[in-house]
């Protein structure tokens, strides 16, 4: 008698199977399984270029900073330099 029940975990990428495993209770894999296949991980999406450029933007500068790794002479890291950042005074000041 063979079975054609598949198996939702062998479908997964190899980094989603990292994260299930490091859960240490075997009930709460299943549960975290179930998560995922609630919320169709394994279902295809289709996204135009507009759309995947229009999700990107906000992140853009991170990603132009990240990506390229640039020679500085400055001590903080580069994506402390975004405009929006702003360093907190230190306790003792």
């Amino acid at each position: 008698m063979s079975s054609e029940y598949r198996s939702m975990r062998e479908e997964l990428p190899a980094e989603v199977v990292e994260l299930v495993d490091a859960f240490r209770s075997p009930a709460t894999q299943i549960a975290f399984l179930y998560l995922l296949a609630n919320a169709n991980i394994l279902d295809l999406v289709l996204v135009d270029a507009e759309t995947a450029a229009r999700m990107v933007r906000p992140y853009s500068w991170f990603l132009d900073t990240a990506s390229a790794p640039k020679a500085s002479s400055s001590p903080v890291p580069a994506t402390s330099r975004h405009p929006r950042w702003r360093p907190r005074s230190p306790s003792w000041a």
